[in-house]
This record gives C-alpha cells, structure tokens and sequence, in this order.
C-alpha cells in the first residue's frame, strides 16, 4: 500500500518517536533537504517526530511544513557537537514523548580539500560536525533507561 504520490506505509513505523537532527534546510525553503525530507516520510508512516536544527527558523519551517500534513512534530534548537546540547535535545524529547525510537544523525558538512591541505580548524570543524555529532547523540540516546524494555535503537547516520 502507499500513500497517493507518495512512499509506501510501512505499519510498523506507526507510532514510533523519531529524534532528527539537521531538520531544516539551507537555501531555497521551498525545497526539501535530506532532514526535512526524512521527517516528512516518518511523518507519513505515522511517526512522532523530534528534531533540532542550529537554526530554529529553518526547523520552525519544516515543522509548520510537516505539520499542516498531519504530522506531529516538536522543534529545538541545538548544536549536537556540543555534548551539553546533545543531553537537552534527548532530554526535551523525553519530555515530550517519553521514548526514543529511531535516531537519524542528520547534520553534516564538507569543505573544499583533504586532511594534506585543509587548515587543521577546518579539518576539526569537520570532525566534530561529521563524527563527534554522531557520538554525542547516539551516546545520550542509547542508555538503557530511554530504551524503557526494548533492547536496541534504531539509529541512522550521514556522514558527507
């Protein structure tokens, strides 16, 4: 079965709490970005959806996007390379939903070069958008007591 123009419904999503970080999109809003695009087909399988962007206006566009189709969303801003952020956005999400279901690490970003020519600050910011990013969330997320009796987390990663 699949939704009129749309991806296919997958009923055991239905339900599920979904944390997305990166949720807004750069550019041209009408477009869709991979984190926007991502909430938006949770959304049509019937997935609560968390998600966080370093911009609350570009996150406050997909929400209002997404919710005029009938998804329910909740917004944050935060920089998930910061540790201190990574526990408000998991701990804000667990206020609101009580659980974690699916975690998609959706922030991430490439500059012009390689490690052999790139300015060690750049390489850095890199690293800490691309993988530190990644670890800080899947950390807050994965601790036994968000998983309630479930024994794993569905989690989902971009690295560029």
């Amino acid at each position: 079965m699949a939704l009129p123009n749309g991806p296919p419904i997958y009923p055991d999503l239905k339900g599920k709490i979904v944390l997305i970080t990166g949720i807004g999109q750069q550019g041209d809003p009408e477009m869709w970005g991979n984190g926007a695009a991502t909430a938006r087909v949770f959304g049509q399988n019937g997935c609560k959806i968390f998600g966080c962007d370093l911009s609350i206006k570009s996150a406050q566009h997909t929400q209002q996007k997404l919710q005029s189709e009938g998804t329910e969303m909740e917004v944050m801003t935060a920089d998930v390379t910061k540790t201190d952020q990574c526990k408000q956005l998991v701990d804000a999400c667990m206020k609101r939903y009580g659980r974690i279901d699916i975690l998609v690490n959706n922030v991430g970003m490439s500059q012009a070069g390689g490690p052999a020519d790139m300015p060690e600050e750049v390489w850095d910011a890199q690293m800490d958008v691309n993988l530190k990013s990644v670890s800080g969330s899947a950390k807050r997320t994965s601790q036994r007591p968000l998983l309630g009796d479930r024994k794993q987390l569905e989690t989902y990663a971009k690295v560029r």
